[in-house]
Formats: C-alpha cells, sequence, structure tokens
C-alpha cells in the first residue's frame, strides 16, 4: 500500500533516481519457480476425514500464477468450490537473499486478519517445493507442511499435513493440478486489474468508511519538486488500482508509471495488523533487489487520513519520509510524500492528484477479448502508424567485446526479459506527423543539422523544409525528444491507448529479432538487406565489411521515433 515510499526509500538511500538505477535482475531462485508454476491450472482436491467431515469430501477449483512486477516475484491466485464451501486465496512469494529461502505471504477469505506471512517460508528440496509455517491455536503449537511434487510442464500434486509441534503429522488433503493454459508473461499494464478473483464488494478491514472509495481504477498526475536530480521539478503520470482482496479481509493496491520520468510496476496487498493497529503491507515492485519487502512500520488512519511513516539514516542525519492519502472522494484524492530530517518539518517531493477512472474506458477489449498475437499488424485510425506485436520473451542485451565497432555502454551484457508490446513498424513518416501538427495547431520548429543540409541553410530548416524534395512516406526529421512526447500524448488521445517511446531494452530486444550477431542478418553490413550508400560513405567503419557506422546510425534513429505501447 506504500508504494511510492518504498520506492522513494530505494531512490534516496543510492542518491540517484529510480530511472537511471540498473533494474534488478531474476535471479534463477525465482525463475525456477516462476518457469515451474507461472499459468492457468485446474485443480481437484480430495480432502481427509476430519471432524467435520468423517468421511472426507473433495472439490475442485482453478489456480493461476503469474510473474509479479518485472518477473521478480510470483502471484498465485486460488478459487475452489467443494464440501468446504467457496474458497478465494492470494499469495506473494519472493526469493530472500539473506535467509536463503522464499518468502511466502498468503491472504484467503476464511482468515478474519486478512494475510499471514508465512513463518519459515519454502524452499527447494530436490525436486520438491516445500512450505513450513507455525501457528498457535488454543495454547498448542501447531506446524503446517506444504508440499509441492511431481512437479512437469503439465501437472503437479499440492499436499497439505497439520499436527502439533514434535509430533506426526497428519495428512489433511491432496490437491491434483492440470494445466489448462501454457505460461504466460503478463504485460506490465494495470489499467484494469489483472486478478481472476471473484471482488468483494467492501472492505471489512478496520478503518473508517472512506477506504471503500478508493476501490477501483485511478489515474494519476504527479508533480515532482525541485530537487537535485529534477532542478525545475517534473509532472508525470501512473495509472493505479485498488481492489478488495479475499473476503473484503485485505486491499490490494496495483500500480504502473513510464513516462520520462521513471518506469515502475508495483504489486502490494495489505492487511489489518491487530497488534499492531494499523495495515501491515508487502510492497513488490521492478525497482526492489528482491522482487518484494515487507513492511517494517504499519500505515494508520488519523481520521480519514491514512498515514504512512519510515526513518532512516542518511550522511549521520536522522531521515523521516511520509506518505499521506487525503481528500478521499468517490471520484479523487490526493497522495503527497514528504521527507525532511526528523523532528522538523518536511516537504513534499511528489504529490499525486488520482482521478476515477470509469472501468469500461479503460479496458482495451481488443486485447482482453480477442487477444493481440505476436507478429499482428494493425492501425488505430487512418493516420496513426502501422504497429506489430512484439512477443513477449528473453534475451542478452549488450554486445561482446570481441564485436568490431562496439561501444563501451554496450555492456555489461545481461538477461532482460521483455513483456508483449506492440511497435511500430516503420519510423514515424512525414505524413503521419503532419496530421498531429495540423491537428494540434503545431508551428515548424527551426533550425535543424542534418548531413544533407548546407551549413548556409541550417537555421532556416524544419521537418517541413529541408531543401531537397521528400513526400509524405518519408521519416520525419528535424523533430526533438520533446516534439516526440507530445506526439505519442496526442496519439494516446486520439485512440484511447497509451503510446510511448521505446526503451532501449525493447529496442534492442525487437531488433535482433532472436539474433546475437552485430546485425539481425549477420556480423556485417550487406547492401543486399540495408540502403546505407556506397561501399565508403559517411565516415569510419561505412563499408560493406565494418559494423560500426551503419549500425549506430540506426540505433540513433529508430530509438529516436520507435512507437510502442503495451498489448
Amino acid at each position: 500500500m506504500r508504494a511510492t515510499v518504498f520506492h522513494l526509500l530505494v531512490t534516496t538511500l543510492v542518491c540517484i533516481s529510480a530511472s537511471s538505477l540498473p533494474q534488478p535482475q531474476q535471479g534463477p531462485e525465482i525463475e525456477k519457480l516462476v518457469k515451474a508454476f507461472s499459468g492457468t491450472w485446474s485443480i481437484v482436491i480430495k480432502i481427509e476425514p476430519n471432524e467435520r467431515l468423517p468421511k472426507g469430501g473433495g472439490g475442485h477449483g482453478e489456480e493461476t500464477w503469474r510473474p509479479g512486477p518485472a518477473g521478480l516475484s510470483l502471484i498465485e491466485e486460488y478459487h475452489s468450490t467443494g464440501d468446504e464451501g467457496e474458497q478465494f486465496g492470494l499469495g506473494v512469494i519472493w526469493w530472500d537473499k539473506d535467509a536463503q529461502r522464499y518468502s511466502i505471504t498468503w491472504c484467503d477469505n476464511g482468515n478474519p486478519a486478512g494475510c499471514a506471512v508465512v513463518k519459515h517460508g519454502a524452499n527447494w528440496e530436490r525436486n520438491q517445493v516445500v512450505v513450513m509455517d507455525e501457528s498457535e491455536n488454543a495454547g498448542k503449537k501447531l506446524v503446517f507442511k506444504e508440499v509441492f511434487s511431481d512437479i512437469t510442464e503439465s501437472s503437479f500434486t499440492q499436499t497439505l499435513y497439520q499436527g502439533e509441534l514434535s509430533s506426526d503429522l497428519k495428512l489433511l488433503l491432496k490437491i491434483t493440478a492440470t494445466r489448462k493454459t501454457t505460461p504466460q508473461t503478463e504485460p506490465p499494464d494495470v489499467s484494469f486489474p489483472k486478478s481472476h478473483l471473484a471482488r468483494a464488494q467492501s472492505l471489512k478491514m478496520p478503518g473508517p468508511s472512506v477506504q471503500n472509495r478508493m476501490l477501483g481504477t485511478w489515474s494519476l498526475t504527479l508533480k515532482y519538486a525541485p530537487s537535485t536530480e529534477r532542478p525545475n521539478g517534473a509532472t508525470g503520470r501512473a495509472t493505479e488500482v485498488w481492489w478488495a482482496g479475499p473476503g473484503g479481509y485485505s486491499v490490494i493496491e496495483e500500480l504502473y508509471q513510464d513516462d520520462a520520468n521513471e518506469h515502475v510496476e508495483e504489486f502490494s496487498p495489505a492487511w489489518w495488523d491487530s497488534q499492531a493497529g494499523g495495515q501491515r503491507f508487502v510492497f513488490c515492485a521492478n525497482t526492489v533487489p528482491e522482487g518484494c519487502y515487507l513492511s517494517r512500520n504499519i500505515a494508520k488512519w488519523e481520521g480519514d487520513r491514512n498515514v504512512y511513516t519510515e526513518e532512516r539514516e542518511e550522511g549521520g542525519k536522522k531521515m523521516t519520509v511520509q506518505e499521506i492519502f487525503e481528500d478521499i472522494s468517490s471520484k479523487s484524492f490526493t497522495q503527497i510524500v514528504k521527507e525532511g530530517e526528523s523532528g522538523k518539518a518536511l516537504k513534499p517531493t511528489i504529490t499525486m492528484r488520482a482521478r476515477k477512472v470509469a472501468r469500461a474506458s479503460t479496458i482495451d477489449t481488443r486485447s482482453v477479448s480477442t487477444g493481440l498475437r505476436p507478429g499482428q499488424r494493425f492501425q488505430d485510425c487512418p493516420e496513426c502508424p502501422e504497429m506489430v506485436v512484439i512477443p513477449a520473451g528473453r534475451f542478452v542485451m549488450g554486445s561482446p567485446a570481441s564485436e568490431p565497432g562496439r561501444f563501451y555502454g554496450e555492456d555489461p551484457r545481461r538477461k532482460v526479459s521483455i513483456h508483449q508490446f506492440a511497435a511500430g513498424r516503420f519510423d514515424v513518416t512525414r505524413g503521419e506527423w503532419a496530421a498531429f501538427a495540423k491537428d494540434t495547431s503545431r508551428a515548424p520548429r527551426e533550425g535543424c543539422k542534418i548531413g544533407a543540409l548546407p551549413k548556409n541553410q541550417e537555421a532556416e530548416a524544419s521537418w517541413r523544409n529541408l531543401g531537397f524534395p521528400q513526400d509524405d512516406s518519408h521519416p520525419v526529421v528535424c523533430v526533438k525528444w520533446s516534439d516526440a512526447q507530445d506526439y505519442v500524448r496526442w496519439l494516446s488521445q486520439r485512440t484511447g491507448r497509451r503510446y510511448r517511446l521505446l526503451t532501449e531494452a525493447e529496442w534492442e530486444y525487437a531488433a535482433r529479432a532472436g539474433t546475437t550477431t552485430a546485425f539481425p542478418w549477420g556480423p556485417t553490413a550487406s547492401h543486399e538487406y540495408a540502403n546505407y550508400g556506397t561501399e565508403k560513405c559517411c565516415g569510419d567503419g561505412m563499408a560493406v565489411g565494418g559494423t560500426n557506422g551503419l549500425k549506430r546510425r540506426l540505433s540513433v534513429r529508430f530509438r529516436r521515433t520507435g512507437l510502442a505501447y503495451t498489448t
């Protein structure tokens, strides 16, 4: 729930912005778990005889497992019906490097406390995953054990045991799971909740009635205060979704931000900690090295305001970071992050204004109902660029030290996971840009330097006038990064979809198309595949046997103009 505070802590502790932080990468432990369980599974339940069911019982249902933000965690959603009634569950799993085990938080509709942290977590024991927990009931210490065994690509077995500490454990039930769908990497887009759980209509957690007003989908406008990093401040946009967890005993927040300031994906369940008298939560994000983090403190309601406070040491001083939700109504709320030296007045660093979004207007019905398929081409409007769907996958980003003409910034080589997205098939054309300029009454920006333009014409040059003939099918040039940002915002408003510029990783992933060489067709330039002028052109490295000029020039142009949106 305190997503922004945790993101801010990660940022400020290293004294650089999250946008310049190297993104944490999926470790082998969580990768193994994600690979084994991601997907949707049909389950059949066999319950052993017990006091409530002397003859035993059964049930059936479904489990859906999906990667958390950036694949650094795993989220399980559970639903079953049968002799024990209808049950809903939500689990979050991540790798705890210090403890050398998986940490687990489990929420279900049978637990009025909402969620519980599994005491001993889980680990692989040969080819099985073993979960161990302890609890106390009526003065007795109980041990709970869950074993995932016989794990294959199409099925697994889930066995649950329970008993008193230091005694033999009794079999409670066995679940047989059969795969329904192949593993999928969900797009990092929370314009609507990804969860398949039935939604509780309201929260049953202690707190004022205004907490129910926060359920739903919100469009956030962010305002960053001036700082060393952003001397003039900045603005940004994000989408935030709040939904009631199983039984209404917990609340889940999902956030997605992808703008000029930051790329952030968050997933955070919160529940009422009766001993501490406030909301405890797990925060998962693409900026957290281990994937998730269990909150040290709690969030408290102060009247109709929700306040969370954290303290840290910085430069020998005690600093306080605070996040406040206030002015909560059914249509809007304000989210403020403040920080400063402990004991002194705190200053706002980020102010977020949230506006409720009608769910019907936020769902991309094409991707939800019919599905965009990898390789599919489409065009959202006559003046819009043609797009093509790029499949999700994983690749090695960067180039080897032995590659001729490589730049120093192309290492270290690292594995990067990419969500499915749609990218522009071609550079943005002069005709497409002209439609944008006309619709927004945008005057051409004069002053442009390109190789084909004489020096005495540079001051008057613009995308309309380059001093040589062009038609509307040619790539638009003489536009800046800020112009491109205005263009994608215009496309988003015109189509109702979230257009943006490609990230560097997305560009390289799409350009490589599964290859590992300097060029998509091989290690050297070739006139057979590219139009780059004469054998010797435009500086060193442009010859057929070279790699530098052609590769680097294409990189600059595509990265400045490439379009994308998540599907």
